[in-house]
């Protein structure tokens, strides 16, 4: 079964290797993979779903594609439609699998686009086969969605960083190998003095302080960093360039964010559009009353409209270079995909609650788990309130 619309599929903004990509991972899902994964899911232990996952995934060679790999320029680079593709069937089938995928991009991300390449090697091979998992530790309890207000202390001493301080709102937290964290290291004010580095969770000073627990199962931690020490040479890139690294990387992972809003909701029309064509109200069905129509037709406008954004904007981050995108265009676009994306995706999944009544509310129904799994989309990666103040800034009122 194809998990995709093809006809969207068809557009100039994807190749012959994203549709081949499109095949083969709806083949994998139809396959024996997808009763693996029914298997690992029933854990309710997120923590355990989590590691089991990624090794899955990692077997499965899917790993390769948040790795970042060296493109046409000799610079490392991530094909950003393919990882749209895959978000769009992983979070189909199971919202763990698309999280897993997810969370190990993030966590490698910065070590493979902006560190050194032959120092951090073995860590970005042992995340392309899941037998190692990172975290992306940015957020403090003080901080929110002001980055640049992140105030985690990395002291340099005698070649060593001692960090001082809590991340709290890590995914994979709790069961992360390594951390990346947003520290500051003091080479400016705000935004210039914050840099990034790779924490082994074993390190000692560094404790798991809780974990969170949420209203769609995730593993979520609160790290706390109390005299942590690190070797200098586990800095990502160059020092007071953190924030940029990871407003770049979550601009990457805000489009993704949107194509997993799509799986979501490709299985809501779906769900709910089966249970209106079999469920009888008096003489007729479900689906013959105008207004369960309506529902089922904005679902699928909400998902054309959202797949052309996202796949503009993943088009655009791919092939930017040497293309005529002002990067205040490419901004807008990225924020546009993920607030229309994440936003919509409520209304369809509330909808297909609605149409559902009673049902739509039994724990543990399939839209059941989507209203709350949806809801966690609107946060990641940047706020709905934060994505309309980045497109607000980046309009353009001249003529």
């Amino acid at each position: 079964m194809l998990r995709f619309d093809p006809t969207v599929l068809a557009l100039p903004f994807f190749e012959s290797h994203h549709r081949d990509l499109a095949l083969n991972v709806s083949d994998w899902l139809a396959g024996p993979a997808g009763s693996d994964i029914d298997a690992i899911t029933r854990d309710a232990d997120p923590k355990v779903v989590g590691r089991k996952l990624t090794r899955l995934l990692g077997q499965a060679d899917w790993l390769r594609f948040v790795v970042p790999r060296a493109g046409d320029s000799g610079q490392p680079k991530l094909d950003v439609r393919s990882m749209c593709l895959l978000r769009e069937a992983f979070a189909s089938y199971h919202d763990l699998l698309d999280f897993s995928f997810s969370i190990q991009g993030l966590g490698c991300a910065a070590a493979g686009l902006y560190g050194d390449v032959a120092r951090f090697n073995q860590f970005l091979a042992a995340s392309a086969s899941g037998e190692m998992l990172g975290s992306f530790a940015i957020s403090e309890p003080e901080v929110g969605s002001n980055l640049a207000a992140a105030a985690l202390e990395a002291r340099l001493v005698d070649g060593r960083y001692v960090l001082n301080g809590v991340k709290t709102w890590v995914s994979y937290g709790n069961i992360a190998d390594v951390h990346c964290v947003l520290v500051r290291t003091g080479e400016g004010p705000g935004a210039m003095g914050l840099s990034l580095l790779l924490v082994p969770a074993d390190t000692p000073g560094l404790t798991i302080a809780q974990d969170i627990a949420l209203i769609a199962p995730r593993a979520f931690a609160t790290l706390n960093f109390s005299n942590c020490e690190v070797a200098a040479d586990q800095l990502v890139g160059v020092p007071g360039m953190g924030f940029k690294y990871a407003l770049q990387i979550l601009d990457i992972y805000r489009v993704t964010v949107a194509a997993a809003a799509i799986g979501f909701c490709r299985k809501a029309l779906r769900v709910a559009g089966q249970w209106a064509k079999s469920r009888r109200i008096g003489d007729e069905f479900l689906f013959d009353m105008q207004m369960t129509k309506s529902k089922l037709a904005d679902m699928a406008v909400y998902l054309d409209a959202t797949s052309l954004l996202v796949a503009r904007a993943a088009w655009e981050l791919d092939t930017r270079q040497g293309k005529d995108i002002s990067q205040r265009d490419l901004s807008r676009h990225i924020s546009i995909a993920k607030l229309f994306g994440t936003d919509g995706a409520q209304q369809v999944v509330d909808d297909a609650v609605q149409i559902m009544g009673a049902y739509g509310v039994v724990k543990d129904a399939e839209v059941e788990n989507l209203y709350r799994q949806i809801r966690l989309l609107r946060i990641y990666e940047g706020t709905s309130e934060i994505q309309r103040l980045i497109i607000a800034n980046n309009l353009n009122f001249k003529s």
